[in-house]
């Protein structure tokens, strides 16, 4: 009954993952790991392109700011990680840094994660990229950080070079406008 459909849920859901509203984010988070279920069937390269379109996301939404999200995308990132057929993906997750709410934790996970991923998957860098740069809009200050520090290890590991050049602009930008910020809140903090 849920194959029809299965694609179209997958669709709306990712579309909620940028809900404000929390609980309705970590929701559709945790839906989408639930449809994990359905994916190993008649759907199995459909629901495949739909977990690697959705991928940036789920990492950007590890390191959320709301505790209820990111149980929801560890959970959901475990479900998925058997079907995304990546070797070594499932022992990344079985470390501590995965289950870690400290930043530190969460930027090596990013630093082990990309690497794997441009290793095995070169031929998804591309939209992965174009879809982390997307979160640089994002309404939340800890998403946009996550998504400069995950294009950033993504474009460090590449092995063609080539793709640096049409993203090096949008993140050397973002970069440096996140420095000016975080400089600039510190000198109002020490001033304080």
């Amino acid at each position: 009954a849920v194959d029809p459909i299965l694609i179209s849920l997958l669709v709306r859901l990712r579309n909620l993952q940028i809900s404000m509203n929390t609980k309705m984010r970590s929701n559709a988070f945790a839906a989408y790991g639930a449809l994990s279920a359905y994916g190993a069937g008649s759907q199995h390269h459909a629901f495949l392109e739909q977990i690697h379109a959705t991928l940036p996301r789920l990492i950007l939404h590890l390191h959320d700011n709301d505790l209820s999200v990111r149980l929801a995308c560890r959970n959901t990132f475990q479900l998925l990680a058997p079907l995304m057929e990546v070797d070594g993906l499932s022992s990344l997750l079985n470390k501590q840094y995965f289950t870690s709410d400290r930043r530190s934790d969460y930027e090596d996970f990013i630093r082990d994660l990309t690497r794997q991923l441009c290793r095995l998957s070169p031929v998804r860098v591309d939209s992965y990229l174009e879809s982390a740069i997307q979160a640089f809009d994002a309404p939340w200050p800890v998403i946009q950080a996550n998504a400069v520090c995950l294009v950033s290890c993504m474009l460090s590991f590449l092995d063609d070079q080539r793709f640096l050049a049409p993203y090096f602009s949008q993140v050397s930008t973002l970069y440096f406008g996140t420095l000016v910020i975080i400089n600039t809140s510190r000198g109002a903090a020490n001033s304080l």
